[in-house]
């Protein structure tokens, strides 16, 4: 049929609606082989599961044995969720109901994003956001808290319609029940006829009634918004983020998708009753000039860094040299050398605030020669004197102040500063004379 022709979305749907009036080993096997090849593998699974499970009697041996393999490559395909919580309480994921708690086992999802929701009359909605992964299982504990107030629901329409409150079964119509106060979003499915997504507010202590329009429905949608944190909108109709399953109304629908910090997102669909199952993707795109993606203002940084160099100076500052003035002097250029370690913390604007620590060096040669007349008798004797020292100048050093890097090209910059500090230094003069 159509599967062997490769119209699998076609297939699929005739196949689960044939499986909704009787399920068989037949439509069943033949759903679960459509949905692997339309990339829904998490319900092909559970069929597959249904399948080696509650029908396993009925197997063909050459059928059980092709399913094995099939369900170990859906598996390496998915993540899990396993949801513990009250007896009796409905998981939707995504929408879609995902069966009633305890669960028999965990449930497979696609990886990525996923709302999880667990209701039960009579209770809060108890709801997660999941970021499934491949091979992964989620474990949740839904704690479902009693209403401490609620409001009274009255929907009418086909008997035996299924009404669906935030995208789980709430019951067949004609429904009376409790629901918690707020916003809601009702839809009645009834067979291939339904209504469209109905918000309603329901407030504690009221009741609020509804008999929604029932039309022709079309074909089965998933929904899927990129970022999954965006909002999905549905002809006005405000759902869940991220991700949403169903059936709409025949005629024209507005899809739109919104977050902060992104340009909206609108697609407009013409749903019709012949429409396979669609999956639909819309894609935000980032807006630039949004505060949220504004960038964070720099913050400064601490700094370490060596140095070292050359040192030069007029004068060591030494007796010797000051008997310069008084005698004929050969002085050297003082000479010298330092090396040592900065560190600081640099602003945005790189001015900065800086400490410094190290050694000091500084050298100088000196020759000094002073006549003398030496009395000798008759004639004086006239003598010179040479002196010759070695200076040195050693020590540590500790400074404090500021500095200022001016970028210059690449990784090259050129600092200044402006220090203050303290030298302990010891000097020594080895004088040598004839």
């Amino acid at each position: 049929g159509l599967r062997k022709t490769g119209s699998c979305e076609r297939a699929a749907v005739l196949y689960l609606k044939s499986r909704a009036l009787f399920p068989s080993v037949a439509n069943t096997l033949n759903a679960a082989v459509c949905l692997a090849k339309v990339e829904r593998e998490d319900e092909a699974l559970e069929l597959y599961q249904e399948l080696v499970g509650r029908m396993r009697d009925q197997l063909q041996a050459d059928e059980l044995a092709a399913i094995g393999p099939e369900m170990q490559r859906l598996r390496s395909l998915l993540g899990t969720v396993d949801v513990a919580g009250d007896v009796g309480a409905t998981l939707v994921i995504d929408g879609r109901s995902r069966g009633t708690l305890p669960l028999a086992g965990p449930i497979p999802i696609r990886p990525g994003a996923h709302d999880v929701r667990v209701l039960k009359e009579g209770f809060e909605v108890w709801s997660t956001a999941v970021d499934a992964k491949v091979g992964q299982v989620t474990a949740l504990r839904a704690t479902l808290k009693p209403l401490g107030a609620s409001g009274r629901l009255v929907v009418t329409g086909p008997t035996g319609g299924e009404l669906l409150v935030d995208g789980a079964p709430l019951g067949q119509l004609p429904f009376d029940g409790v629901l918690g106060p707020g916003p809601h979003v009702v839809q009645v499915v009834a067979g291939d006829s339904g209504s469209a997504l109905q918000p309603i507010v329901v407030a504690a202590g009221q009741r609020t009634a509804l008999s929604p329009p029932i039309g022709p429905l079309g074909g089965r949608l998933e929904l899927v918004t990129e970022p999954h944190t965006a909002a999905l909108i549905i002809d006005g109709v405000a759902v869940w983020s991220g991700r949403w399953r169903g059936r709409l109304p025949v005629g024209k629908q507005r899809i739109e998708a919104e977050e902060e910090g992104y340009h909206r997102a609108v697609q407009e669909l013409v749903v019709d009753v012949t429409d396979e199952a669609r999956r639909i993707t819309l894609t935000l795109e980032r807006d630039e000039s949004h505060p949220r993606w504004a960038a964070a203002a720099p913050s400064g940084a601490f700094f370490v860094e060596a140095l070292g160099g050359p040192a030069l100076a007029p004068s060591l500052g030494s007796s010797a040299e000051a008997t310069c003035s008084e005698v004929a002097c050969e002085a050297g250029v003082p000479l010298g050398y330092t090396f040592g370690l900065r560190g600081g913390y640099e602003l945005p604007i790189r001015l900065s605030f800086e400490l410094e620590g190290g050694f000091f060096a500084m050298n100088r040669s000196l020759s000094r020669s002073t006549p003398l007349t030496v009395p000798t008798g008759a004639d004086p004797l006239a003598v010179i004197y040479t002196f010759d020292d070695a200076l040195r100048l050693r020590g540590g050093f500790v400074m404090g102040g500021v500095g200022y890097r001016l970028p210059v090209a690449g990784p090259f910059a050129v600092r200044a500063h402006a220090l203050l500090g303290l030298m302990f230094l010891r000097a020594r003069d080895a004088a040598t004379g004839t």
